[in-house]
């Protein structure tokens, strides 16, 4: 005769700044959970993000200052995690009743195609590059790990056989950054190759894993960036790769920040900001 249950209600939005912090943010998108599951930066500066515009999950695409806003996907599919290529295209994530399938689509004729032979079982969030292909992570049986599906391929290699997520490709497409599970230390951040394998380098730094976690490379591959930081979510900050302490990059003091990504000269660095919020909700009562 009595219900526990817990909502959740998640918001967001985008912002831009200067990316050497010579001037404040401002907020160039007000619709319904704009980039709080990932957005990506298109080489003509225009932003491809997930939205909830039409009551659901879809694509969405605007220019820089948040003009011209229109729907790139309008499907009862989950749409989620965009990132785009140098060359036009974007890739993104599709949750729906044939499970989970990576898609592409070429943004000049919007024409989707999916890129795996097969759904995936379970979770997975990409990172791309043109000439190196798909990077995603892919969780199955509880336990995630990294895959690449290169160019041209419908099949995918694994590249991690430990717990790791959250990939990051270098801007020059040569390294490979991403949270992992050490035995002995817990979640660090790792950096290889993109061909995979084990970590060449581990920077010390605790890090989450929970909603909305994410690692970015700066424009110039020299650091990373974080949004989880002890006692602080609501800021993004310049992880070093030499081990120096994480320097704050924003300066807000409420709601979380859940994505960021470069205009396509590294001048201008786009984020996104919202909430989470969970209720515990007892009914008594009940029929």
């Amino acid at each position: 005769e009595t219900l526990l249950t817990i909502p959740t209600d998640r918001s967001g939005d985008i912002w831009s700044m200067p990316s050497d912090g010579s001037d404040r943010p401002r907020r160039i998108s007000r619709g319904l959970l704009d980039g709080a599951y990932g957005f990506s930066v298109a080489p003509d500066d225009r932003i491809v993000f997930q939205t909830l515009e039409a009551g659901q999950l879809d694509l969405a695409i605007m220019n820089a200052d948040g003009s011209g806003k229109t729907l790139l996907t309008e499907d009862p599919d989950e749409d989620r995690y965009p990132s785009t290529t140098a060359d036009g295209r974007v890739v993104w994530v599709s949750r729906g009743a044939g499970g989970i399938r990576l898609f592409e689509m070429a943004l000049d004729d919007r024409k989707r195609r999916p890129l795996l032979d097969d759904p995936l079982t379970e979770f997975a969030r990409p990172a791309v590059a043109a000439e190196v292909g798909v990077v995603f992570e892919h969780l199955s049986g509880g336990i995630p790990s990294l895959w690449r599906l290169v160019p041209g391929s419908s099949r995918p290699t694994q590249l991690t056989d430990y717990r790791s997520q959250f990939p990051a490709i270098s801007h020059d497409g040569t390294r490979l950054a991403f949270v992992y599970f050490d035995e002995q230390v817990g979640l660090r951040i790792g950096i290889t190759g993109i061909e995979g394998g084990p970590p060449i380098l581990s920077i010390d730094q605790p890090v989450s894993t929970g909603s909305g976690s994410f690692v970015r490379w700066t424009w110039d591959d020299e650091a990373l960036l974080i949004n989880t930081v002890e006692h602080d979510r609501t800021n993004l900050w310049r992880l070093p790769l030499d081990g120096g302490e994480p320097i704050q990059w924003t300066d807000f003091d409420e709601k979380r920040l859940l994505w960021a990504d470069y205009s396509s000269d590294g001048r201008v660095l786009f984020f996104s900001r919202g909430q989470i919020s969970r209720d515990a909700v007892l009914i008594e009562n009940f029929r």
